[in-house]
């Protein structure tokens, strides 16, 4: 029964009562006792009787007690008490009290079609949802540009989400530089560890992280990992978590301990809202056009989104749009122009091409293999597919499978049905460009 009466949560219980002057709470002391398997039925010994007694004795000696350094009992309570604080520290809110997500980058102000992604993100992420153990952990991949980003920040300010985890969001924002320590840092801060020292190792931060987060209820989102090793250190939430990885990266995703969510393409018809929104005169215009495009981009939210900001500026200086039209079906003047603002880097404070974008996962193949994903896009026809014979013919080898296997893995073809495999018409008239200068 000592046992049970010194038992962490218990302790707390009845310290409180006493440093407070208070009686116990009996109702608490039951639900703790019930979780530890006892059963006031069947008990021979009506402990919540004695924990009550114990603390009205704790009440009125613990002042003389505290005086006694060979009081076993007061120390067991006093440090149970302690180590229960430190375990039981909640994260601060990463919800203001203005309802601003901090970390979380905003939402475009054109955002459509993504309903049902959100509900089965939603799904997976739900904290009744049945499973093993342990924290959740979500790995959305799919093409550059596809939106990940974006759906994660949806994710993140859907109502239920927030709901079912109210100790708020905490976004690691990484892309290819991988700011491991940076993004550390800034958790350590939102949850009152302090600042990150030069001497802590990743392995440290993420010891700490994972004792503060122990008993928290809070989403933890991982955003554009790169590397397996950049996002490990961020998933280190209790039971009570839950975490998205966004990728482009096959081999992150399939690395992971994770259940993979390929984020689709949107279809034509939501492209052709898409377009609507941002250019409706030029919908208005010329919408048999406006549709063909659509087809041809393939649904890439990244690619829609520019070519309507294009089209619109077009039309608002009074000229026609199909020689415009004619040079977006190439992809060509899509690839030199600007990405949205919300791609923005913010470290040099410019933003970069959509070829720009798309050469951050070119430019770290081997010349080799750089060589192998060019050649593809001068070969490619729309849809651009290609068998596995196909593939060593042009890249004139006997065995293709060394060269498919990391192209899949860095996220820049995907296998589809019939043994075939896929590059999206975007990154094929990026393949073309880098052919050109070869």
């Amino acid at each position: 029964m000592l046992d049970w009466l010194t038992e962490a949560e218990i302790a707390v219980i009845l310290a409180d009562a006493a440093f407070s002057e208070a009686e116990p709470d009996r109702a608490a002391l039951l639900r703790e006792l019930d979780e530890l398997g006892y059963d006031e039925n069947t008990a021979e010994t009506d402990v919540v009787a004695a924990a009550v007694h114990l603390g009205n004795l704790l009440r009125e000696e613990i002042r003389s007690e505290a005086e006694r350094a060979t009081s076993p009992l007061f120390h067991r309570l006093v440090l149970a008490k302690i180590d229960s604080l430190g375990a039981r520290q909640q994260p601060a809110p990463a919800v203001g009290a203005d309802g601003t997500l901090f970390g979380v980058p905003p939402l475009p102000e054109v955002f459509v079609g993504r309903e049902g992604d959100i509900a089965h993100l939603r799904a997976r992420v739900n904290p009744d949802r049945p499973r093993s153990g342990g924290m959740p952990v979500v790995a959305v991949r799919g093409w550059p540009g596809i939106g990940k980003s974006t759906i994660a920040a949806a994710v993140a300010r859907d109502a239920t989400v927030n709901g079912w985890y109210p100790d708020g969001v905490l976004w690691a924002g990484l892309s290819e530089a991988g700011d491991v320590r940076g993004q550390l840092g800034s958790w350590f801060r939102r949850l009152g560890l302090g600042p990150l020292e030069v001497t802590d190792t990743v392995d440290d931060a993420g010891r700490l992280l994972s004792g503060r987060l122990r008993d928290a209820r809070a989403l933890l989102i991982v955003d554009d990992a790169w590397t397996t090793e950049d996002a490990v250190p961020f998933l280190v939430g209790g039971p009570g978590c839950a975490a998205l990885v966004t990728t482009r990266m096959t081999e992150v995703a399939q690395q992971l301990d994770a259940e993979n969510y390929v984020l689709p393409e949107l279809p034509d018809t939501v492209g052709m809202e898409l377009i609507e929104r941002l250019a409706p005169s030029v919908v208005a215009d010329d919408s048999g056009g406006i549709r063909e495009l659509v087809a041809e981009l393939e649904g890439l939210p990244l690619a829609l989104k520019v070519a309507a900001r294009l089209l619109a500026a077009e039309h608002h200086l009074g000229w026609g749009v199909s020689d415009l039209l004619e040079e977006l079906h190439e992809g060509v003047r899509l690839l030199e122009a600007q990405a949205p603002a919300d791609r923005a880097d913010t470290a040099s404070g410019t933003t970069p091409t959509i070829a720009a974008l798309f050469a951050k996962s070119t430019d770290r193949l081997a010349a080799e293999n750089r060589r192998q994903f060019a050649a593809l896009g001068v070969f490619a026809h729309r849809p651009a597919t290609f068998a596995h014979e196909a593939m060593a013919a042009v890249w004139q080898v006997d065995d293709p499978r060394p060269g498919i296997r990391l192209l899949v893995a860095r996220g820049l073809l995907e296998p589809v049905a019939g043994g075939r495999f896929q590059m999206h018409a975007l990154l094929a008239a990026h393949a073309r460009t880098l052919w050109a200068v070869k």
